[in-house]
């Protein structure tokens, strides 16, 4: 019994910090954007020159690509915030 409330608090914990995570980065979009262009880009990659994947440096595709970031960010919260009682046996 007391193991179900503990998961029920770990994922309600989790569920908060994304929820943070998501909201912070929608606050900071501007600074959002510049990161995902700048990892987008493949900027200064020393270590790895040679990428697998093209460099996306269209402002659409950037947008697409942080879009989905934070909708990710917040749809990974929705789960174990509607989390009851009988959901953790």
């Amino acid at each position: 019994m007391a193991i179900r409330y503990l998961k029920m608090v770990l994922l309600l914990c989790v569920s908060f910090q994304v929820l943070l995570i998501g909201i912070q980065n929608f606050a900071n979009l501007d600074q959002a954007y510049a990161l995902v262009a700048y990892v987008t880009s493949n900027a200064d990659h020393v270590a790895y020159p040679n990428s697998s994947f093209p460099a996306l440096t269209s402002p659409f595709l950037i947008w697409m690509a942080l879009g989905a970031i934070l909708i990710g960010s917040f749809e990974t919260q929705k789960p174990a915030s509607k989390l009851t009682d009988e959901d953790c046996p």
